[in-house]
């Protein structure tokens, strides 16, 4: 976008709620529309007209995240991606049903949090040792102090769920202050800046910072891509480290499995150079590969061996799981690969899964040395057996209650909790349960969330 652009007709059009699109010259374009507010916007089109490829912006300003769902609506018939600002706008326009396009959202945190603490550092005095943080993951907070040798046991951080609103945020962060917890806040929502201001407590914005930018906008175009190529569909690689290497196994410290996941992201970047795929942070454990089929099937030899299983043991020492997704939408491809990531922890054997449409199951070996195996549709999901053990370990303690919580399945299954909050996420999105709102309580920290199990979907 030109500096005339910016500050002349354009500024006009995003007042109106209506953005100019930003392309660039070469292959086919992907055009993906932007959802957000305008100062958001104007960051991911400025980031968008510095990158290489072939990508086309359109957008929609959506100041109130509640109306990110019409906005979205507005362009779907001419973008073939959309792309949300945050989170929150994302998961409340995908309240009511899938868009007809796929949607994927810039995700917060990453190395926004050390830039804006650098940027804290030089241009505002701000104590970084007593400070609150919202929507961001607690636990990459707290990583990034322990890597900057800073001290965070002053640090606060509420996470981002579904059930919270700006407001939960301003009322966290001003408690924060006032009960002297807290030096000043640091918040991802302009909403809850300006209220803060207006309150009088010190307060930073944390905003995605180019190299988020960047990374989503490259997720947003092979998204995109593989949703209107039907020979370029995109599938989704879930990586992760084991679950008996968590760091609440003695034999390993939280440092030493922060550098696991660390090896685990330098190798799969080399992976991604070879399959020329995008590779993204997930969560504590786990990393997002975004590729083409037709990349994976070079890969793997037309999915008939997976060596990148056999290097990423050589090189880490250990065996990663991996579980691999494709589907009609990108949102169905990101649950196949959970549930293939699932299944690849609960099998023995070298191997990586593959989970598709209709049930289809593939199981690639990790040297060429096993044999390929290809299920489809023939039996019921592993969601459906996972609840039948599910019901009857509760009958057999004398649970009658057909609600359950994540301690309690990982207590009656003897599994771990990660393990149990897995499998209530594949019946929910099986079918098989529903997801309540969580539980009040008086304990500091997630409260938990219950789970309602739909026995009467299972097969006769």
């Amino acid at each position: 976008m030109s500096e005339s652009m910016a500050g002349g007709e354009s500024s006009r059009m995003w007042a109106s709620g209506v953005e100019p699109a930003v392309h660039s010259e070469g292959r086919r374009e992907v055009t993906i529309g932007v959802v957000g507010t305008a100062a958001a916007n104007r960051r991911i089109f400025r980031v968008a007209e510095r990158m290489d490829g072939s990508v086309r912006l359109s957008g929609a300003v959506c100041e109130d995240a509640g109306g990110a769902r019409q906005k979205a609506l507005q362009l779907v018939a001419d973008v073939d991606v959309i792309l949300f600002s945050g989170p929150l706008s994302y998961d409340l326009a995908l309240e009511s049903g899938e868009l007809p396009v796929p949607a994927v959202f810039v995700p917060p945190g990453g190395s926004a949090i050390p830039t804006m603490m650098l940027r804290a550092s030089l241009h505002d005095r701000v104590d970084l040792k007593r400070v609150s943080f919202d929507t961001v993951s607690a636990s990459e907070v707290h990583d990034t102090y322990a890597e900057l040798g800073m001290p965070s046991d002053d640090v606060h951080v509420l996470e981002y769920r579904r059930d919270l609103e700006p407001g939960d945020y301003f009322e966290f962060h001003q408690a924060c202050f006032a009960e002297g917890r807290t030096a000043s806040a640091v918040t991802t929502h302009p909403a809850v800046e300006e209220k803060l201001r207006e309150a009088g407590v010190p307060v930073l914005m944390l905003r995605p910072d180019v190299r988020v930018l960047r990374a989503a906008l490259g997720t947003a175009l092979l998204v995109g891509g593989g949703a209107s190529l039907s020979n370029e569909r995109t599938v989704f690689l879930i990586v992760r480290v084991p679950d008996a290497l968590a760091p609440r196994r003695k034999a390993y410290t939280n440092s030493s499995f922060t550098q696991l996941r660390l090896d685990l992201m330098q190798e799969l970047l080399r992976e991604g150079r070879r399959m020329d795929a995008l590779v993204l942070p997930l969560d504590d454990t786990g990393v997002l590969v975004c590729a083409s089929m037709g990349s994976l099937r070079a890969a793997t030899d037309d999915l008939s061996t997976m060596p990148m299983v056999r290097r990423l043991r050589e090189a880490l020492g250990f065996d990663p799981e991996i579980g691999i997704g494709a589907g009609r939408t990108a949102a169905e491809a990101i649950g196949n690969a959970e549930r293939a990531a699932g299944m690849t922890a609960e099998s023995e054997g070298r191997a990586a899964v593959m989970v598709g449409p209709e049930g289809m199951v593939v199981r690639i070996p990790s040297d060429g040395a096993g044999e390929r195996t290809v299920t489809f549709g023939e039996s019921e999901p592993r969601e459906a057996e996972i609840l039948r053990q599910l019901l009857d370990a509760m009958a057999e303690a004398g649970v009658d209650s057909g609600t359950v919580q994540a301690e309690q399945v990982a207590e009656l299954l003897g599994v771990t909790l990660r393990t149990a909050r897995r499998y209530l996420r594949g019946l929910v999105d099986a079918n098989l349960a529903w997801r309540l709102p969580p539980t009040q309580t008086s304990k500091v920290g997630r409260p938990p969330i219950p789970y309602r199990l739909l026995d009467h979907r299972l097969r006769d």
